[in-house]
Order: structure tokens, then C-alpha cells, then sequence
């Protein structure tokens, strides 16, 4: 399972150096919920996302892209349309690479000039 949510929150928790107790109390959750959130196993709801948000001094609009990312990737998992693994790839690509292909894009066309 892709969880690119739950590894983002888990990084987060451990820059800030608190175990899932201390973190879940902070947020208002339980534990195990922020467990199941970050082994992807649960999607939190809007208000615990904000709650997260807050906790850990991010935007919860950076959350929810995460949270996008994981959908598509878990709802496209089992796809062979090539259109759909090339998108994955994408969503799955680091910063770096996605820049430099970025820049490819803009530049298409512009050889031929």
C-alpha cells in the first residue's frame, strides 16, 4: 500500500522527536488512530487533518496533497492503461526529476524555432 500521507506525518513526528502517544495526545487522537493514519491504513478526516496541521506547524492543504497523492496511487494500483503508470510515475518522482522534466516540457518546440 502507497501511503504517501502516513510517511510524511511519520517523518514530521520524528523530526519533532515524540512518540505516537505524545503526538496523538497533542492532536486530540488516539495513538492507534495516528498509527493506522501513518501505516496508511486509516484516511483521517478533515478536522484531524487540521488538527495535524497545527500540531506539527504545516499547512493542511500540504496534508491533503499528500492525501491525493495516496488515493490516486492506491486507487490506480492495479491499472496497465499506460497513461495511468506514467502518472504514478510522476506522483512518485522527486522534486529534482520533476523539475528537470518540467523544464524539458517548456522547452519542446522551442529547438525547432
Amino acid at each position: 500500500m502507497n501511503r504517501p500521507l502516513g510517511d510524511f506525518i511519520h517523518k514530521l513526528r520524528k523530526a519533532k522527536r515524540v512518540t505516537l502517544k505524545q503526538a496523538g495526545d497533542a492532536i486530540g487522537i488516539s495513538y492507534v488512530y495516528l498509527s493506522e493514519i501513518e501505516s496508511g491504513n486509516k484516511i483521517p478526516s478533515i478536522e484531524v487533518i487540521e488538527s495535524i496541521a497545527d500540531y506539527f506547524n504545516v499547512s493542511a492543504e500540504e496534508l491533503l496533497g499528500y492525501l491525493r497523492q495516496q488515493k490516486v496511487l492506491n486507487e490506480t494500483t492495479d491499472s496497465d492503461d499506460p497513461r495511468v503508470i506514467a502518472a504514478r510515475r510522476v506522483i512518485l518522482m522527486s522534486e529534482k526529476d520533476f523539475s528537470k522534466i518540467q523544464r524539458m516540457i517548456a522547452n519542446i518546440g522551442k529547438e525547432d524555432n
